[in-house]
């Protein structure tokens, strides 16, 4: 979805993400990697890295970086978050002007 390293920061502000949660491997996704980037820029804080620990030697040593979006900001009124979950053939859509009603 995401075609330019720039529409990162507009996804970011469009859904209100405070944190980025990316694994610490080189990506095959073109925007996976743009992002990966980014988190090393200024607009960004690493906040811990999480080793993952694993009988399985694909897994192994590996870890997941915890990066906090310092700009963050609520999600943009009317964004409407779409999961396929194609395990069990069906689509999620979970309006955020609903889960950030007090």
């Amino acid at each position: 979805r995401i075609s330019d390293r720039n529409e990162i920061y507009d996804v970011l502000e469009d859904y209100g993400v405070g944190y980025v949660v990316l694994e610490d491997k080189e990506y095959k996704s073109t925007s996976l990697q743009w992002l990966r980037e980014e988190v090393q820029s200024d607009r960004f804080l690493l906040c811990k890295r999480v080793p993952i620990k694993s009988a399985q030697k694909t897994s192994q040593s590996k870890a997941l970086a915890i990066y906090k979006y310092k700009r963050h900001t609520r999600p943009k009124a009317g964004k409407i978050l779409t999961i396929k979950i194609p395990l069990i053939e069906t689509t999620l859509k979970i309006p955020f002007d609903k889960l950030s009603e007090k």
